[in-house]
């Protein structure tokens, strides 16, 4: 690996070493979108310490473009901590084994939010498709996301895809704390 992937690297290793036994900790990366949304998981998060350097090692500096989607970037990690459970908890009510949160519809959803410009997370917010977001909202109850922690690392320059104050918002919503 290179120089870049070996800083990175050790500081994720070095920052996992700071974690407590009982901090499940995942990876996304996020770079310039492309055709899709620009992130995604490395490794969802765990318990195994062993997994997440196994996975901080996947990193490579190819993988990170000149433009930055750091609102995809929280995106995919607000999916990262939640979306397994919403699909099971889906799946339990209707009784469907295949059933699921449609997820680019929640990503519309987000990209249509119309947020003031300061004064977040505003309970008055209006985007195309509330229900979607009333529905993450409503598999995600305060007590189970109490604990739920995006931190992010970047240099800042947001210059492509999702607002990240639009997933922000989300993540504040869902009681997600984001750290950057």
């Amino acid at each position: 690996p290179g120089i870049i992937t070996h800083i990175i690297v050790g500081f994720l290793q070095e920052f996992l070493q700071t974690r407590s036994e009982v901090d499940a900790v995942g990876l996304t990366a996020f770079s310039g979108g492309g055709d899709e949304w620009g992130a995604g998981i490395i490794q969802r998060p765990t318990l195994s310490k062993g997994a997440f350097i196994a996975a901080s090692e996947l990193i490579r500096s190819q993988m990170f473009g000149g433009s930055t989607a750091i609102g995809e970037g929280i995106f995919v990690s607000v999916l990262a901590l939640n979306q397994m459970e919403w699909n099971k908890k889906l799946q339990s009510e209707s009784g469907n084994p295949d059933k699921e949160l449609d997820i680019r519809r929640l990503w519309a959803s987000v990209n249509t939010l119309d947020l003031p410009e300061f004064g977040l997370p505003n309970p008055d917010v209006k985007t195309k498709d509330d229900f979607i977001i009333s529905e993450a909202a409503r598999l995600t109850p305060p007590a189970d996301s109490k604990n739920k922690v995006i931190i992010l690392f970047s240099d800042g320059d947001s210059n492509t895809g999702l607002d990240p104050i639009k997933s922000i918002w989300l993540a504040q919503r869902l009681g997600i704390k984001v750290y950057y």
